[in-house]
């Protein structure tokens, strides 16, 4: 992504140039993340990255108010940002799709009740995560739903290893009949021939 824009942009202009620093430097040291969120919702990379690059330049529009913000903050806003262009685009698409005179509109689909059955489960275990306190919520995020280590979590979260352990020990503790479940939808999906 390149940050320098034409005149008018906001980093155009020399008093900016800090600013646009900045942003690049935010740019390079999340970007991998975001994608990485970004990808399982989109299903496919060149969703993904079409869409965390439109999120990139959102939050470029408006860096010299959110520069001053906590990186967390904006990483959040980012993959939030880029979250809702995945949706946008799926709504869309969905508007435009077109049904020629032999679809079966209404036809059963054998998947059907387990799609329905783990998006509820989804629903659950986030309605779960979002009562807890803030750090354990950011765990469980950070370890269940985007795969980071015990290490790389207390350093960002500025915590001891053995309270990471602690906190996912206990969301497992919660959470486990959900994760047997989903692991049995995931075993019924497999045995399935489609």
């Amino acid at each position: 992504m390149t940050v320098v824009s034409s005149e008018g942009g906001p980093c155009g202009s020399d008093p900016d140039e800090a600013a646009c620093s900045d942003f690049a430097e935010f740019y390079t040291s999340t970007v991998r993340h975001t994608l990485r969120a970004i990808r399982s919702l989109a299903g496919d990379n060149d969703t993904a990255r079409e869409a965390v690059q439109e999120a990139y330049v959102r939050i470029l529009m408006i860096w010299p108010r959110r520069n001053t913000l906590p990186a967390e903050d904006n990483l959040r806003y980012t993959i939030v940002t880029a979250r809702n262009v995945v949706l946008d685009g799926f709504r869309r698409d969905r508007r435009s799709v077109k049904f020629d005179e032999d679809s079966q509109v209404g036809e059963d689909d054998p998947n059907l009740v387990a799609v329905l059955e783990e998006m509820s489960l989804m629903c659950a275990v986030r309605a779960l995560i979002d009562k807890w306190p803030e750090r354990r919520r950011a765990v469980a995020i950070m370890y269940l739903l985007e795969g980071h280590d015990y290490a790389e979590i207390a350093s960002r979260l500025d915590m001891a290893q053995s309270t990471v352990r602690s906190h996912v020990g206990k969301a497992r503790d919660v959470l486990k009949p959900y994760l047997q479940r989903m692991e049995e939808l995931d075993a019924e999906k497999g045995g399935r021939s489609t």
